[in-house]
């Protein structure tokens, strides 16, 4: 597939690990000329024996997933080099549930507009 914007290619990606139950995040970057999609869990694990103390609260965590999906720019496009779609953890079972990923947490413009126009005239969040 071809895109004219790493924006589209990105929101793609997005769109379709959303329908899929996992979350992409951004890796490794080439000179601005290719980039690489992953899943959210593909980092790995940290080391138990580390020392630190560490939080635990909301941490995902790292499998070394090999799922990735590589983008290329050619001739001022972007294209798709390459997908490996497996993984190697169990994904969300439930559409409605990847919402939570921080990658498909996303406000439209009203949106934004609306939260920022509240700032201003210092409306503080109600508490239900």
């Amino acid at each position: 597939m071809v895109f004219s914007t790493l924006d589209e290619s990105l929101r793609f990606a997005n769109v379709y690990a959303q329908l899929n139950g996992f979350a992409l995040i951004k890796g490794r970057n080439y000179k601005n000329r290719k980039l690489y999609f992953q899943c959210n869990k593909s980092r790995k694990r940290p080391s138990a024996n580390s020392g630190l103390r560490k939080r635990k609260r909301n941490i995902i965590e790292g499998t070394n997933c090999p799922m990735n999906i590589i983008v290329k720019l050619v001739d001022d496009k972007w294209h798709i080099a390459s997908v490996s779609l497996e993984h190697n953890h169990d994904l969300v079972s439930s559409p409605s549930l990847t919402k939570f990923f921080l990658s498909h947490r996303n406000m439209n413009e009203a949106e934004i507009m609306l939260s920022k126009l509240l700032q201003e005239h210092r409306v503080k969040p109600r508490r239900s």
